[in-house]
């Protein structure tokens, strides 16, 4: 499968960059991602706030598909992993369902929002937060990829190489995606104040979706 190319828009400060595209997802075409400087409203799972400051890489993509596309949030979430281990060269942890942890401490999240009618797609939007050098209350388990490499990484190069995994993530089919990526990371999860026993293991996490 031949990757769409992308359609940027950059913006120095916004509420929210996955509010952004739901209020326009229609008037935008397929592939279009949003980055911001800053976040005055950004939003985690279940409507948590995500510390948004300035030094962080925090953007949101449109995905406007034909079909359904078969497990979407581990597909963005192992993509994460991966370019994230790629960069930090360290061994990272995954916090289902959707966080990325180094010695339990958050480097990365993501969110999906969608709308679903039937067999029709009209949207998938992926919300992304990697910290790369921005403060955060003393009083989250946080960390950044300045901590890990000594150096902050050009947030340029964290996005582009972010996208290209997501291109090459949505072109596997289910059964080269398990064989390639997931089968790989099966046992990597950490379950840090969850008590839902499917949660125990990435695998019985998986297999009740």
């Amino acid at each position: 499968m031949t990757p769409q190319p992308w359609n940027a828009i950059i913006e120095k400060r916004l509420p929210s960059t996955q509010t952004y595209l739901k209020e326009r997802w229609q008037a935008l075409p397929d592939h279009t991602y949003i980055v911001a400087e800053e976040q005055t409203a950004g939003r985690g799972r279940e409507q948590r706030p995500w510390f948004s400051e300035a030094g962080g890489l925090y953007f949101s993509v449109l995905l406007k598909p034909d079909a359904v596309i078969a497990h979407l949030p581990w597909r963005i979430w192992l993509n994460n992993l991966e370019v994230l281990e790629t960069i930090s060269k360290k061994t990272l942890q995954l916090k289902a369902p959707n966080d990325i942890l180094y010695e339990h401490r958050k480097l990365s999240g993501t969110l999906i929002d969608g709308s679903i009618q039937g067999d029709k797609v009209n949207f998938y939007i992926i919300g992304v937060g990697i910290n790369i050098s921005n403060d955060f209350p003393e009083s989250l388990a946080a960390c950044h990829l300045k901590e890990l490499l000594g150096a902050a990484p050009h947030k340029n190069d964290v996005l582009n190489l972010w996208l290209d995994g997501l291109n090459h993530a949505l072109g596997l089919t289910a059964e080269a995606w398990n064989k390639e990526i997931r089968d790989r990371h099966m046992q990597r999860s950490v379950q840090i104040g969850y008590h839902d026993p499917r949660w125990i293991n990435l695998e019985e996490y998986w297999n009740v979706q």
